[in-house]
């Protein structure tokens, strides 16, 4: 009843010793355990060579030796332990008897189970990264404002976990399972972004805020307050490399966000949530029996340093001093 993998294992004899094998013909590499007895002293030996799998599809997220979810046993009557006594009480006639146990329910195939990632939380973006630019895109006619635009960004996260000073995770012996994946995971709906739209009454204040929501699975987008219609931005992750995707909706043209200095034609505004607010790209683990972890920390995208969105800004004239 117990397999590795999607294999069968099978129970053979072995000079005295109990093999369970993947395969009958080629029992070298494809052994699984082995059973073996110390006729001397009745000590059973059982050796594990390959992994088990665990069928625990009620509870996939536990790794517990201690979890009766994440054990299997040997089936009832496969194997048979016997112990024969004898002795000739002094008499020349020799006198024996037998006893003996089933093994089944006796031997234990406790789980292992992966480890988390442990995140580092001073992860930086390279440059280039993360950063959209709300100018005109180059060749735009008629031209206007300084047309470096960038109206998609990404932004690669995967690092963060397996990258030092980050501690990478693994899926321990349930090979080979799927060594990662990756969630976007929002604190609270509607919830501030730390960017504002521009006021068209009063350019010195910043104008409507710019909310984050739940898109669908693994995407956020940033709205106008009060107008849910108006789209700004959208944030999404490829669940299966970690590379995040920060895009305007408009890539024509896009609403413009308010910068407060005004020294700058070209600063950067960062998506900035308020404290205990968050953003989060978490890493999960799973193991080849679909135990899994996620990593209890991520990488915060609302932290005022990962996303963000640079200035347009005037072109001053070239006068004609003839």
């Amino acid at each position: 009843g117990l397999k590795s993998g999607v294999n069968d294992i099978y129970l053979i004899e072995d000079n005295g010793d109990i093999l369970g094998t993947t395969s009958l013909a080629n029992i070298t590499g494809n052994t699984v355990f082995r059973a073996s007895i110390n006729t001397a002293t009745g000590v059973l030996t059982f050796e594990q060579f390959l992994p088990i799998e665990h069928v625990n599809g009620i509870d996939t997220t536990t790794s517990d030796a201690a979890t009766l979810l994440d054990k299997m046993f040997l089936a009832d009557g496969q194997i048979e332990l016997k112990a024969t006594v004898t002795d000739d009480y002094g008499s020349g006639q020799v006198v024996s008897a037998n006893a003996s146990i089933d093994l089944g329910g006796n031997v234990v195939f406790a789980d292992d189970g992966p480890v988390a990632s442990i995140v580092d939380t001073s992860f930086t973006r390279s440059t280039g990264e993360g950063s959209l630019d709300e100018s005109q895109l180059s060749g735009t006619s008629p031209a206007s404002g300084q047309q470096d635009g960038v109206y998609t960004a990404t932004l690669d996260v995967s690092s963060a976990f397996s990258s030092a000073p980050a501690t990478p995770g693994s899926v321990g012996t349930d090979t080979p399972g799927t060594t990662e994946s990756y969630s976007l995971e929002l604190s609270t709906q509607n919830v501030y972004s730390g960017l504002n739209l521009l006021d068209p009454a009063d350019a010195t204040q910043p104008g409507a805020q710019i909310l984050l929501k739940d898109n669908a699975t693994n995407s956020v987008v940033g709205y106008e307050s009060g107008n849910t219609a108006n789209e700004i931005f959208t944030i999404t992750l490829d669940s299966s490399t970690g590379v995040v995707t920060f895009a305007y909706n408009d890539q024509v043209n896009p609403d413009n966000i308010f910068h407060s200095d005004t020294t700058s034609n070209d600063e950067e505004a960062f998506l900035t949530l308020a404290a205990g607010e968050s953003l989060l790209v978490k890493q999960t683990i799973t193991d080849q029996d679909s135990d899994s972890v996620t990593s209890a920390d991520g990488v915060n995208l609302g932290n005022g340093a990962l996303l963000g969105i640079q200035d347009d800004g005037p072109v001053a004239s070239i006068v004609d001093t003839s």
